[in-house]
């Protein structure tokens, strides 16, 4: 009986795809150089907890995201930045790191969900 139970709650948590892992959305990761900023885009199956840092030797744009399972490769198309890895930090924790060619700084930054679920991080630096 409880097994069932078991059962019967897991398959209703993962119909709402709450269960489920967060996985980079379709268009993945995406860095451009646009109106004098670099624009970074990363597209998740449902917006989750996130913290953007800076650290140096070498200076870099540190992601963290809570529950995201890292995939894939980002889209480099800025002359600002060197390099873009994602990857696991442990097991609730994964994060993108931007190796960058200059100084840069957030400008904007914010995750917007759409009516299906996904989500859709922006950050802008300049």
């Amino acid at each position: 009986m409880i097994a069932v139970c078991a059962a019967l709650w897991l398959m209703a948590v993962d119909a709402d795809g709450q269960g489920l892992p967060v996985e980079l959305g379709p268009d993945g990761v995406l860095v451009t150089d646009a109106h004098d900023k670099v624009q970074l885009s990363v597209a998740l199956t449902r917006a989750v907890p996130w913290r953007i840092r800076f650290e140096d030797a070498p200076p870099r744009l540190i992601v963290e995201f809570t529950g995201v399972k890292p995939s894939g490769e980002a889209r480099i198309k800025s002359t600002s930045i060197e390099e873009v890895q994602i990857g696991l930090v442990d097991a609730d924790r994964s994060q993108l790191v931007a190796i960058l060619r200059e100084p840069l700084a957030v400008e904007r930054a914010e995750m917007i969900a759409d009516e299906e679920g996904s989500a859709r991080l922006h950050i802008d630096l300049a």
